[in-house]
């Protein structure tokens, strides 16, 4: 259940820790029912399932439910498999607030793009008469208020539409400006887990330069083939495949009957097996053969 083509991987061994390394798999793109709504703060709860750290908060409900499902699934393969990638999986971050912080971030992040990537830059620098705008609300893709930010960037000396553009599909893949920050809604999370980069462990820490690496791993194998069966996915798994977001499905592999069985399939597992393809009929039926 749940299986990685284990056969096409190679086995490393970092003291007591041991990895499968997979060949990188083909990643997919989604921005199909993605979490458009802001959540009330208030209402958030520290989620609390299986790969806890203690501090990320969720809003309640189905995405509780839903993470624990998945985080169970994607633990009890790692613990099969013995493969530390899997069985250091814990959900790192969840809710951030569309604040302030979050526009100083924007800010922060275009600046360290223009000055990592002189190779397309070359000297110049972000206007300081924008930096105000940058952090400012500026909405999602075709918001006007983004349109005139990079309008205003442009026609600044040195800048053009082309290094715009080439810019902000860089910086737009790292990390939101405010309106159009994901974890806001309360649906959304990160992943953390341990990686070996050249030979080495490593923490993922939702790091974009990591994301091959994280692909060829257990952990980001299982997450490209199967966090869709729980209802969660990421806007590409070419670009961020520890980022999650809960699609809010009402049926079919990631509704909440489906969510049901495999919170309890522990008791049940060849139960779940023979319900793998989660038609209504067949969760009732297992459902009611778990005790």
């Amino acid at each position: 259940m749940f299986d990685l083509p284990l056969n096409k991987a190679t086995i490393k061994t970092v003291g007591t820790h041991q990895f499968y390394i997979f060949p990188k798999p083909l990643t997919h793109k989604n921005q199909r029912d993605r979490p458009p709504t802001y959540a009330d703060a208030n209402l958030l709860t520290r989620y609390a399932g299986t790969g806890s750290n203690g501090s990320a908060r969720l809003l309640p409900g189905e995405v509780h439910s839903a993470a624990n499902a998945m985080m169970s699934a994607l633990r009890r393969v790692g613990d099969r498999i013995n493969d530390w990638s899997m069985k250091s999986a814990v959900i790192q971050s969840g809710f951030r607030p569309d604040d302030a912080s979050q526009g100083s971030n924007y800010l922060r992040i275009i600046k360290q793009t223009i000055r990592e990537k002189p190779n397309i830059f070359g000297e110049l620098e972000f206007p300081s008469d924008l930096e105000m705008e940058a952090q400012s609300v500026l909405g999602r893709p075709g918001d006007a208020r983004r349109t005139a930010f990079h309008q205003h960037l442009a026609a600044a000396p040195g800048w053009s539409a082309q290094l715009v553009a080439r810019l902000f599909s860089i910086v737009d893949n790292v990390y939101a400006p405010r309106g159009a920050n994901p974890h806001a809604t309360g649906l959304v999370f990160d992943l953390d887990f341990t990686i070996l980069v050249a030979g080495r462990e490593r923490n993922l820490g939702a790091d974009p330069a990591l994301n091959d690496d994280a692909l060829r791993s257990a952990a980001g194998m299982w997450l490209n083939e199967y966090s869709m069966m729980f209802g969660f996915d990421s806007y590409d798994t070419g670009k961020e495949i520890w980022h999650q977001e809960f699609r809010s499905p009402k049926q079919g592999a990631g509704s909440p009957q489906a969510i049901e069985l495999l919170n309890c399939c522990g008791q049940g597992l060849e139960i779940v097996d023979e319900a793998l393809q989660y038609s209504e009929e067949a969760i009732r039926e297992a459902l009611k053969r778990i005790p």
